[in-house]
């Protein structure tokens, strides 16, 4: 049996209610955690110390010219600029002298590369703001000299995030094995430590290759290894860090490491022999003067098809995200990335095309087929952000344990208002302890008892014509055997009832779970009901296209498109 590593800053009595459950504690996780900490939400960071960790053989070079033909590295205007604020604001950990210093790359090239391809490289490095000039010793080496670089002592980069998560208690050392977390009432449990939380995050790095989660997306294992070197004198330190096959950076207790071999398919995190034979060779290759090796690390790193990050939601997964295949630019884009993935989690905004995870997955998106409650229940929620931002108004019909009412507060803002409605008053005194736990303040979302048909007489005159969203869950409340449910008759009703709420581009969004038959029934006869609407004022939008597979979760919208014609309303 696997030892569990316990932390004692955390009893493991304790039950945590927290937001996002993030597992790994590499760049990307620790990162993640530190952006969502900044958000304002509560975050725990799980993090198996008996794992091999790839950023301990990494040599922290951002650096702006990258392979073989001196091509700009991938957003490195954007990424270094986060990275250079991020790492300089971390807290210095004890016995380290810098975190993070700016640099100067020195690129050989000789006669291995055409000199014109060289020029048209400085000219673009200078025109993204990396100042590049030419070197010619009297040896006849040529090199291109690229100032803007940064090197980051990494492990005084990742001592010093993990001072600052352990300052807000969002680090925990423990090993999360997949068959422990349970996804049950819209939220992430994991019972042997009493934790729940809305959302996960899978940032582990290659240490997670093998989670089914990540079975879908093409991630590879590549092994890396690196040395510490140190120079006999002041006088033979090298003067620039320098960058060919491989790199030489400056550390902060004064060695130098040089890195990294690659390996591809190789999961075997321990240091070879050959690796360090290889950058050994390196060093002697580029005449680096009175050096010896003190230091060998190695680590894998996941990577993905092309060659770019990981990140988004995992499809198929409910309330489950992804930051993974940063390779062996973990240290320079984890800070970066992080935070378009943390604003994207926040209020929809859109991730680069080129590293979401829906890159890999254009058949299932055009399939238009959910094959579970969570499929839906993620599609749903990812309409009303498009929908929703800061001061919005948001409807949820059914609240019931009240999941869906603080996606929609948490969308809205301290500004915005939500109207939480359920027949049964079990259910909205559900609804309102689990904002308050999560800190939604009461005026944000107001609440009713009260049957959804007869939501004209629930509904306060402030939302009238002024509403982005109303949300309709059908079936019965979850984890309860109560005979009550909702129906196509009320249903109906009460939508018809919210058209006249929704503000232009306003929807109705009617979510039915997986396996529910009668909630299938119901769905069919909404969506019939919606096909009828006058379609120069409404759009209807079904997922799955039929209803006659009546096993499949199913999501249905109605969105207000212009002026309403009154003699022409639903009845």
């Amino acid at each position: 049996m696997r030892p569990h590593i316990v932390d004692q800053r955390m009893s493991v009595s304790r039950a945590n209610a927290v937001d996002v459950l993030i597992v790994g504690g590499g760049p990307a996780g620790a990162w993640s955690a530190h952006a969502l900490l900044a958000a304002g939400r509560r975050v725990l960071l799980v993090d198996d110390p008996l794992l091999p960790a790839a950023w301990r053989a990494a040599v922290g070079l951002l650096n702006p010219v990258r392979g073989r033909r001196f091509t700009l590295a991938w957003r490195a205007r954007e990424a270094y600029a986060t990275a250079a604020a991020a790492y300089g604001a971390l807290p210095l950990p004890p016995g380290c002298s810098w975190i993070i210093r700016p640099a100067t790359v020195r690129r050989p090239y000789g006669d291995k590369i055409d000199g014109t391809l060289v020029r048209r490289r400085a000219d673009a490095l200078r025109a993204a703001g990396f100042p590049a000039r030419f070197d010619h010793d009297a040896s006849g080496n040529h090199a291109l000299e690229v100032a803007g670089a940064w090197v980051v002592d990494t492990h005084a980069a990742m001592a010093g995030l993990r001072l600052s998560l352990e300052k807000s208690a969002a680090w925990l050392d423990d090993h999360v094995a997949p068959h422990e977390l349970e996804f049950r009432d819209h939220a992430w449990h994991w019972p042997r430590r009493g934790i729940v939380a809305e959302t996960l995050l899978l940032a582990g790095g290659a240490a997670q290759l093998g989670h089914p989660a990540l079975a879908r997306l093409p991630l590879v294992p590549v092994k890396g290894e690196s040395i510490a070197v140190a120079f006999a004198q002041s006088e033979t330190t090298p003067r620039h860090v320098l960058a060919d096959e491989h790199h030489l950076a400056p550390q902060s207790n004064g060695h130098w490491l040089c890195g990294g071999t690659k390996r591809p398919g190789t999961v075997d995190s321990r240091p070879t022999r050959e690796g360090r034979e290889e950058l050994e060779q390196f060093l002697r290759d580029h005449a680096c003067p009175d050096w010896s090796t003190v230091g060998h690390y190695a680590g894998v790193r996941a990577v993905s098809r092309d060659r770019l990050p990981v990140v988004g939601r995992l499809p198929g997964m409910p309330s489950t995200y992804v930051l993974q295949g940063l390779g062996s630019q973990g240290i320079a884009y984890a800070p970066w990335v992080a935070g378009l993935l943390v604003r994207h989690m926040a209020d929809g905004t859109p991730l680069p095309a080129e590293i979401a995870t829906e890159r890999f997955e254009p058949e299932r998106k055009s399939s238009g087929t959910m094959h579970s409650t969570a499929d839906a229940l993620e599609q749903a929620h990812a309409i009303a952000a498009s929908l929703l931002g800061p001061g919005a108004r948001a409807v949820d019909l059914t609240c019931g344990n009240g999941g869906d009412t603080l996606r929609l507060a948490r969308l809205v803002g301290p500004d915005g208002r939500v109207l939480a409605i359920d027949m049964q008053p079990a259910a909205v005194a559900t609804t309102l302890r689990r904002l308050r736990h999560h800190g939604v303040l009461d005026e944000v979302v107001q609440h009713a008892v009260g049957d959804h048909a007869e939501i004209a007489a629930l509904v306060p005159s402030e939302f009238s014509d002024a509403t982005a969203v109303v949300f309709v869950s059908l079936g019965r409340l979850a984890g309860v055997t109560s005979p009550i449910r909702t129906s196509a008759e009320k249903t109906r009703a009460a939508l018809v009832a919210s058209l006249a709420l929704l503000r232009m581009d306003g929807a109705a969004i009617v979510v039915a779970p997986h396996g529910d038959r009668t909630a299938a029934d119901e769905f069919g006869q909404l969506r019939e009901w919606a096909a009828s609407l006058d379609a120069k004022t409404y759009r209807c939008e079904s997922w799955p296209n039929n209803v006659s597979s009546g096993g499949d979760a199913r999501v249905l919208v109605v969105r207000r498109l212009g002026a309403r014609d009154d003699h022409a309303r639903p009845d």
